[in-house]
């Protein structure tokens, strides 16, 4: 397998290696919060914001726009971060996730990196897609990623039984939400946060790594 590749150039610096993210989560946590090492600013900032902010996320326009708070995601992700713990999902697992709603990215998003654990959003099957293909290519990721489980929702539901069959631990969205809430574990700022995937020219599955460090700077 093509190794992985830590984040180390972006277009601004403050203190830490930077990487131009361009995925559903980076809308999360935006700009630095300031010069700081051991506890994770990312997550420290955004627990503060969800206490704080006045902000939130917005989806359905423009026909059905429906409003949700940064607190309201934090706690749907206090929920999921419960389900997740009662999976076993801790510090430092790499988990992948198959979701297309963005209120349940951002939800899901924030609860790995309440549990610690690192996130990969996976390439999403289309209508036109060949299940048993997207599958093999979906496994190579998983393995090249090590991922210890994939949470998944819909639209995307009928891809995991084809998942599963290969052996892969699989988590629904919908389930996690039903769990109890609990409170973040410590995070760092050299914690993994992110394992963003690149399209190479040679079609091996690649990934670029992005700490903690990294996405608050970026």
């Amino acid at each position: 397998m093509t190794p992985q590749r830590r984040a180390s150039s972006g277009s601004r610096r403050c203190g830490c290696r930077l990487l131009r993210i361009n995925s559903p989560v980076s809308m999360i946590v935006r700009g630095c919060a300031g010069r700081g090492f051991g506890v994770s600013r990312f997550t420290e900032t955004m627990f503060r914001n969800a206490k704080t902010s006045v902000n939130g996320l917005v989806t359905g326009e423009p026909h059905a726009p429906v409003r949700h708070t940064w607190a309201q995601v934090h706690e749907t992700a206090r929920r999921i971060a419960g389900g997740l713990a009662a999976a076993g999902v801790r510090h430092g697992d790499r988990v992948g996730v198959l979701a297309g709603a963005p209120a349940e990215i951002a939800a899901t998003a924030q609860a790995l990196w309440m549990r610690g654990a690192s996130l990969t959003m996976l390439h999403q099957p289309t209508p036109r897609s060949d299940l048993l293909v997207w599958a093999r290519d979906a496994v190579a990721v998983v393995e090249m990623i090590a991922a210890n489980v994939i949470v998944v929702s819909d639209p995307f539901l009928a891809a995991a039984p084809v998942l599963a069959e290969r052996g892969i631990k699989m988590l629904t969205v919908a389930e996690l939400q039903t769990s109890e809430p609990i409170d973040p574990v410590d995070t760092g700022e050299d914690d993994l946060a992110l394992l963003q995937l690149t399209s190479g020219s040679t079609g091996f599955p690649k990934a670029v790594w992005i700490t903690h460090r990294n996405a608050v700077c970026n």
